[in-house]
């Protein structure tokens, strides 16, 4: 059996939010432990039991806080997708120039 869906169906019972693979390292966030070092040994339990192997490396690295909510926004803009039709999030204010639209 290909052992990445296991990977994933273990990173996410650890606390996992969405994992990605890059170069070959499933990658994930979670909430900062309070014990790190507890954290890897139940993950590394919990992974092992699911992937039914003892070969696992972790790299941990904390990360400064983001408000994920706001900072997916960064970025969007409304956008024209043809001469008088324009696409906008909705946190952006409809341009008040009615010829434009």
């Amino acid at each position: 059996m290909e052992l990445g869906p296991l990977l994933v169906e273990g990173l996410l019972a650890v606390g996992g939010r969405a994992i990605v693979e890059t170069d070959g390292w499933y990658v994930t966030y979670v909430e900062f432990p309070g014990d790190v070092d507890i954290f890897i040994q139940r993950a590394t339990g919990i992974l092992q039991a699911i992937s039914g192997t003892e070969i696992l490396e972790f790299r941990t690295r904390r990360l400064a806080h983001e408000d994920w909510a706001e900072t997916w926004k960064r970025g969007l803009a409304a956008r024209f997708i043809t001469e008088r039709i324009l696409v906008r999030p909705s946190w952006i204010a409809a341009p008040t120039n009615t010829a434009q639209v």
